[in-house]
């Protein structure tokens, strides 16, 4: 099931779906001559990449994620700050900081700012191993470390796939402590959700925002851009996650 996952929210976007049109058009334009259906798969398959590279519409559709939690200003009366994982390269010539993916960076800097307003907070951070030299816990917490957080302030969740077994995992250590729950704005209303279904005291702390306008410009209702089609693809893969997670009963 957690590779069925994987293999969905890789290819469940908007340019490998338009390219799968575009191929099935071709095949069944060339090899069935049904000519307009196939003109009408191709059509589709061009359509919905270019459509979804529409900075309007790729605005709109995030910030509906994004704008449902209002960002984390005090840490008083928290316990923990936890550290949601966004993924390392596995490269020993860079700093620890340098490592993280920037979507980590994002998380592990806000995680840090809050932790300076209460530093008696533990940081607890989550990231698996695979076959990489160090899980990504260990990487986040060493490049906290690098930041002047010290260690005996740390806590690291290594055995993890995924925001469900995080969670769990961090209800295990944390228990009904206050906890601030820090990870990308986008990712936030889905790991609120799993957090509060696992029973977590938790508290959102977003960051890592891709559309962190006030005001959308007038300009982006014009524009179509590969800035406009990675947004849309985070948005429609973070519904799918949604929508999956409702249908298992885990929200």
């Amino acid at each position: 099931m957690f590779w069925l996952k994987k293999l969905l929210g890789t290819w469940v976007a908007p340019l490998p779906i338009g390219a799968g049109l575009i191929v099935a058009g071709g095949l069944v334009w060339w090899f069935a001559s049904r000519r307009r259906w196939g003109q009408f798969l191709i059509a589709l398959g061009v359509a919905i990449p270019l459509i979804s590279s529409h900075r309007g519409l790729a605005e709109t559709l995030i910030s509906q994620l994004e704008d449902q939690h209002p960002p984390a200003t005090s840490a008083a009366d928290i316990d923990y700050i936890v550290v949601l994982g966004g993924g390392h390269a596995d490269n020993p010539r860079l700093p620890w900081t340098t490592q993280l993916h920037i979507s980590s960076q994002a998380r592990l800097l806000e995680s840090v700012r809050l932790h300076r307003l209460n530093e008696e907070t533990v940081l607890v951070f989550c990231g698996p191993r695979g076959d990489r030299t160090h899980s990504h816990a260990e990487v986040l917490a060493r490049a906290a470390e690098s930041l002047g957080v010290g260690r005996k302030r740390m806590q690291t969740v290594p055995d993890v796939r995924d925001t469900l077994t995080e969670v769990i995992a961090v209800k295990e250590i944390v228990g009904d402590a206050p906890i601030l729950l820090v990870t990308s704005a986008w990712h936030m209303p889905r790991a609120m959700g799993l957090a509060q279904k696992a029973g977590l005291n938790a508290r959102a702390a977003p960051t890592d925002y891709l559309s962190p306008l006030n005001d959308f410009p007038g300009r982006m209702w014009g524009e179509f851009s590969l800035e406009g089609l990675h947004l849309t693809s985070r948005a429609w893969r973070e519904f799918l996650g949604l929508t999956w997670s409702k249908m298992r009963g885990q929200i």
